[in-house]
């Protein structure tokens, strides 16, 4: 989709959606249908291996029976779920050759495989179809994972992901040496963090790279950050989360929409909690209440007329206000404003059992 479409129409009338791509989009990580194809070698190299724990000094023996025990190899020696270590170990497994295909092509093929979240893609052009002529809607999608997984997804090859940011592979050898025909990636040149998914959505927000470190008149951002929704499992969001809910952006924490553990699981995390607007099972199907939901908060951001600055509301909900006449104008603010007040109650779905 080309976001220069969204010019045709005034700022109050473009909607950003930002994904988590893992366990927001999917039903399981995007690496696991690459890493069940080389289950096998990786298996061999690393389940029964003994190891001295580099953070503790504890022996521990590995143990990989599934494709998602990979991970445990990076945590092991890294900083888990921060984007950097699994990667850095898959780069140097595909150089010792326990990873096979280990390409733009491989990953692409293996990123087709993996199980998206029911109603997905067509979600994403049903609701561009129900807001048809009335306001843009725009589709990002920020992961932690690896672009070109992403990429070979059926969400991304239907067309409708305006952009994508994840972690993107190089051939540094092909670069530098000359070495042509392997393809395989051998080191990166961008990498996404959980901290770092911040800056792209500030970047989303400006209009571009260009424009992340200006300082810009509200006007001339690309989108408001009251028009734009963040989705995701919590596992890499919280800086995020809590960045754009400040900024007045509606936060939506997903889970398995048919799990009751799930669903405690995040509804118990409080750091999830305290930066989410609503918490609903991750089920996209037309009707379904993720479905209403976001129709529903679409409609009132385009009905919106309250000017009052929404990190002021988000500072009053935490406690932070610490003059007392700026408190007592967000309070009296609050009893006569239903927008500002939407901001406040968080709405929290049960599961989904419907299929």
């Amino acid at each position: 989709m080309a976001l220069k479409d969204a010019l045709k129409y005034p700022l109050e009338k473009r909607i950003a959606l930002i994904f988590d791509y893992d366990l927001t989009m999917t039903e399981e990580f995007q690496q696991v249908p690459y890493l069940a194809d080389n289950f096998r070698a990786i298996q061999r190299m690393y389940d029964g291996m003994e190891k001295t724990n580099p953070k503790t000094g504890e022996k521990i023996t590995l143990s990989i029976k599934q494709p998602a025990d990979y991970f445990r190899l990076s945590d092991l020696w890294g900083e888990p779920h921060n984007g950097v270590g699994y990667v850095h170990q898959m780069l140097r497994d595909a150089r010792k050759g326990i990873l096979k295909n280990f390409t733009e092509d491989g990953l692409r093929a293996a990123g087709a495989k993996v199980q998206i979240s029911p109603g997905m893609p067509e979600f994403l052009k049903k609701l561009r179809r129900e807001w048809k002529d009335k306001c843009h809607i725009s589709y990002f999608i920020v992961s932690v994972g690896l672009e070109p997984l992403i990429e070979g997804s059926t969400i991304a090859q239907s067309g409708q992901i305006d952009e994508i940011y994840a972690t993107k592979l190089y051939c540094l050898d092909e670069f530098w040496e000359g070495k042509k025909n392997s393809g395989m990636y051998d080191s990166v040149s961008e990498i996404v963090t959980p901290f770092s998914k911040t800056g792209h959505a500030i970047e989303i927000a400006k209009g571009g790279r260009v424009n992340l470190n200006k300082v810009m008149k509200h006007l001339s951002y690309f989108f408001d950050y009251r028009n734009m929704f963040v989705l995701g499992d919590g596992t890499s969001d919280i800086s995020q989360f809590a960045y754009a809910r400040r900024k007045g952006s509606r936060i939506i924490g997903v889970y398995k929409y048919d799990s009751v553990e799930a669903f405690d699981n995040i509804r118990t995390n409080k750091l999830i909690q305290d930066r989410c607007n609503a918490i609903k099972p991750r089920n996209y199907r037309e009707g379904s209440d993720l479905w209403n939901y976001m129709n529903q908060k679409i409609k009132v951001m385009l009905e919106r007329a309250c000017t009052f600055d929404p990190e002021f509301i988000d500072m009053y909900r935490k406690k932070k206000i610490r003059n007392l006449k700026i408190k007592d104008i967000v309070s009296r603010h609050l009893k006569k404003c239903s927008y500002c007040n939407g901001l406040l109650d968080p709405s929290i779905s049960p599961p989904d059992d419907s299929e």
